[in-house]
C-alpha cells in the first residue's frame, strides 16, 4: 500500500499551473461609426487579467479589465474604461480567446472640426458601453506574449443616438504566473 501512495506521488507534476496575472499595453485601429465620421483613429490599449486554471474545463475563466484611450485627433476621441468575462482555452502556443466586458465611455469632440447637429455646443458625451470580442494571446518567449483582438462595442449617449464603434488591438503580454507546489 505504501509504495502506490509513493508512486501515485512521482507521477503528478511537481509544479502545475493553479493561476496567472497577464498585463499588456499597446496600441489600436479605431473605426467610430461610419456614418458620422471620416477617419479611423489610432488609441491607446492597457489592461490586466486574472485567470484561474481549472483542470476539469475546456475553457479557463478570467476576470479583465482594459483601458482603450483615443486622443481627440481631427473630428473625435474616445475613452473607454470596463471589465467583465474572458474565457480562454490554450492550444500549444495560442490561447484564442472570448470577452464580455461592462464600463463607462466618453466621446471628445473637437467642436472646430465636427459639427453634425450633435448636442449643440457640448464638448463630449459619455455612456454606459458594453464591449465584446475576442482574439488571442500568443506566447513568443517565456512570460512574454503578443495579443491581437478584435473589439467591438455598443454605446447608448441618451435619446435615439447609439454608437458602435470597433477596434482592432495589438499588444504585448506579460504573465506573472503562480504554481502550486
Amino acid at each position: 500500500m505504501l509504495a502506490s501512495i509513493e508512486g501515485f506521488g512521482q507521477a503528478v507534476s511537481t509544479a502545475d499551473r493553479k493561476a496567472e496575472i497577464s498585463v499588456f499595453a499597446g496600441g489600436s485601429i479605431v473605426q467610430p461609426q461610419p456614418d458620422l465620421y471620416k477617419n479611423n483613429q489610432t488609441a491607446y490599449v492597457f489592461g490586466a487579467d486574472y485567470t484561474r486554471f481549472i483542470n476539469r474545463f475546456y475553457v479557463n475563466p478570467s476576470l479583465e479589465v482594459r483601458a482603450l484611450i483615443s486622443p481627440i485627433e481631427e473630428e473625435v476621441g474616445e475613452d473607454v474604461y470596463s471589465g467583465g468575462l474572458k474565457v480562454d482555452h490554450k492550444y500549444r502556443m495560442i490561447h484564442p480567446y472570448g470577452d464580455i466586458l461592462f464600463g463607462y465611455g466618453k466621446i471628445k469632440f473637437n467642436q472646430e472640426n465636427f459639427y453634425y447637429g450633435y448636442h449643440d455646443g457640448w464638448k463630449d458625451d459619455d455612456s454606459v458601453v458594453l464591449t465584446y470580442g475576442g482574439g488571442a494571446d500568443i506566447d513568443v518567449w517565456r512570460n512574454y506574449g503578443v495579443k491581437v483582438d478584435y473589439q467591438g462595442s455598443h454605446w447608448n449617449t441618451g435619446g435615439n443616438v447609439i454608437f458602435h464603434p470597433k477596434s482592432l488591438n495589438f499588444a504585448v503580454v506579460y504573465r506573472f504566473r503562480f504554481n502550486k507546489r
